[in-house]
């Protein structure tokens, strides 16, 4: 009988630690499977009990970070509630310097992983939203913008009317779960592309891999996530987790599905980038191992194939993104997702390697006047469906550039197609080849 009664005791003491430092929502979810552990099997007796007892000893909600708001700011209409996350000023802390202005999304510093908490992921289709409908045929393009750079302001003068999804990067999620800011100007520029008829879904991207090993920081990212979408009145929400070792699976895959529980019953949409890949291999795709393609494709509405970066700073020179691999990564898609949701990505630069294989990105228009300027021709490589050209340079040295022009946007819209997928992916505005916003909307409005 005593050891029962010590036994009671742990009992009641172990749920009393489980409602102070959850919360009661959270706990609730939590209980059946620690339960076992103290040997309940009432678990909502045993928390009643727990709660009856407990006086004034419930649960305190979790602080919530300050408002977003830097000095003379007035993105955020006042009438709103404010948003629960973190500024960081015009410096955005996640993105390389070097290479800010195009090419590859660079998400930032690499953390040693924390312990991974006992949160098994169930994987359910969630809800449908019921207020944001997606148009049956999507263009969507990606606002990345630093500084005084003028180059997306004006490509988006020329793009209005020729894609129907704005996701623009201004948001990061941190390792607490908070929420960093970058560029001003926010509400101003949304009010803008969607009176000329867009939708917008705001990007968020990673600071390394620490929220994600984290349950609760998950769990405050998701509620930061719906704040922002609530307060910036949006349509949803687009996941742009990069740079994720093969062990964080289960993590991303939670992650998602925490966000789509929170926004997916408000009607909000919940999108994700993927990184690209061609099978199950973990040996030709570790890069890429991190993203569950079904899983994520059960949870979310849309999937943008993040096509491109076949070869770049890390590699010797080679395509962008050569259409038989865009091809093979999208026939594995198809395999794990429906077609309707897919995006197909499609990059709007090129990179440029000297002779020692150091290499930089570089935007297409910049890249045509180079080989204007070298009086060297510009060359369609048929095996790849991509540009190229070679110059020396005052100094002797050779350089190797690759490039996604206008016909490699056709090629891959015609391969969209082919595969029946919802549309294109641009990354970014402001890196593109002449003209290529009038081939864009011709393939938009067929």
């Amino acid at each position: 009988m005593r050891q029962m009664m010590h036994r009671r005791g742990y009992t009641l003491l172990g749920l009393t630690l489980l409602l102070v430092v959850t919360g009661s929502a959270l706990a609730s979810q939590l209980m059946p499977r620690v339960a076992p552990w103290f040997g309940v099997a009432d678990v909502e007796g045993a928390a009643a009990d727990v709660l009856n007892k407990g006086g004034d000893s419930q649960a305190k909600p979790e602080a919530k970070a300050s408002p977003a708001k830097k000095p003379g700011d007035t993105d955020a209409p006042s009438e709103k509630k404010p948003v629960p996350i973190i500024t960081s000023g015009k410096t955005d802390p996640v993105k390389d310097t070097s290479v800010k202005d195009v090419g590859m999304k660079d998400t930032g510093v690499k953390e040693q992983p924390a312990p991974v908490p006992d949160s098994p992921v169930t994987v359910a289709p969630p809800s449908p939203p019921v207020s944001v409908n997606l148009p049956r045929r999507v263009v969507w393009t990606y606002w990345a913008r630093w500084g005084d750079d003028e180059a997306p302001v004006r490509s988006l003068n020329r793009a209005l009317g020729s894609f129907n999804v704005f996701s623009p990067y201004w948001f990061t999620v941190m390792p607490d779960g908070s929420i960093s800011a970058r560029e001003s100007g926010h509400a101003e520029l949304i009010q803008r592309v969607e009176a000329a008829g867009a939708k917008t879904l705001i990007m968020v991207n990673n600071y390394g891999e620490g929220m994600l090993t984290d349950l609760f920081a998950r769990q405050r990212a998701a509620e930061n996530i719906l704040s922002l979408v609530r307060s910036y009145g949006v349509a949803g929400v687009n996941i742009d987790f990069e740079r994720l070792s093969p062990a964080r699976k289960d993590d991303l895959t939670a992650f998602v599905a925490a966000v789509a529980d929170k926004l997916h019953p408000e009607g909000y949409l919940v999108t994700i980038a993927v990184g690209p890949k061609n099978s199950d291999s973990s040996h030709e795709n570790d890069a890429a191992m991190a993203y569950d393609y079904a899983a994520l494709g059960r949870l979310t509405d849309l999937v943008i194939l993040m096509t491109y970066d076949q070869h770049g700073t890390f590699s010797e020179p080679g395509p962008v993104a050569s259409l038989p691999w865009v091809q093979g990564i999208v026939e594995y898609a198809v395999s794990r997702i429906p077609a309707e949701k897919l995006l197909l990505g499609i990059a709007t630069y090129g990179y440029e390697w000297d002779d020692k294989n150091n290499a930089r990105p570089v935007r297409v228009p910049d890249a045509l006047q180079l080989s204007r300027t070298a009086g060297v021709e510009v060359q369609w490589d048929e095996a790849s469906a991509e540009a190229r050209f070679e110059y020396t340079d005052a100094s002797g040295g050779r350089h190797n550039l690759w490039l996604q022009t206008n016909d490699a946007l056709v090629a891959r819209a015609s391969l969209a197609d082919r595969y029946g997928l919802r549309g294109l992916a641009i990354w970014s505005m402001g890196q593109e080849d002449e003209n290529a916003w009038s081939l864009v909307r011709s393939w938009l409005h067929r």
